[in-house]
């Protein structure tokens, strides 16, 4: 990811206005999203659908992005409800 943001833009600080953080969405970096999505359908999805007896077709990635935090900016996200049901 901070290979990614050294050579593009950087990490983006405005997609998220309620509970903002700096971060990278996963799909601008192929490799990292390829291997997301191959989890998610391999591994995380059917461990949530049988802990939570959801249909594994009602599961999607609503957004996926890596958060950066640090000692001296962001230390971590205040307690927030998102816009899915369950987030990872």
């Amino acid at each position: 990811a901070e290979k990614h943001a050294l050579g593009n833009n950087g990490w983006t600080t405005s997609r998220h206005y309620a509970v903002p953080t700096t971060d990278i969405p996963l799909h601008v970096i192929p490799e990292i999203s390829n291997w997301f999505v191959s989890l998610c359908s391999e591994r995380l999805f059917p461990l949530l659908s049988c802990q939570f007896g959801i249909h594994g077709e009602r599961l999607h990635i609503h957004d996926a992005f890596l958060v950066k935090y640090s000692h001296t900016s962001q230390r971590y996200l205040p307690i927030h409800a998102d816009q899915s049901t369950h987030s990872m």
